[in-house]
């Protein structure tokens, strides 16, 4: 039942994979565009709503399950395009 992330986890800085999937989170953090390394991400079956524009500068993520959120469609493929090596999986 997590809804927000610590203000300290910006400092996880080897963190490559993060798994949030299944909670209550509504929008995405911005300390996680902090995370240098984190190349897959899990945030599947939550209540986000608005992919924030930071999202679109997070080069390195190889993997996004946006899945199960109640996201629109046009928004989901504009993050595709901005992030071209990423899979974004959304249905």
């Amino acid at each position: 039942a997590i809804s927000n992330l610590p203000r300290r986890f910006k400092e996880l800085k080897s963190l490559y994979q993060l798994d949030l999937g299944d909670n209550n989170i509504k929008y995405l953090p911005k300390s996680l565009s902090r995370l240098p390394r984190l190349e897959v991400l899990d945030l599947s079956d939550n209540q986000i709503k608005k992919i924030p524009s930071f999202a679109h500068r997070m080069n390195k993520l190889r993997i996004l399950d946006l899945s199960g959120n109640p996201l629109d469609l046009e928004e989901v493929n504009r993050l595709r395009k901005s992030l071209p090596d990423c899979e974004v999986i959304f249905n």
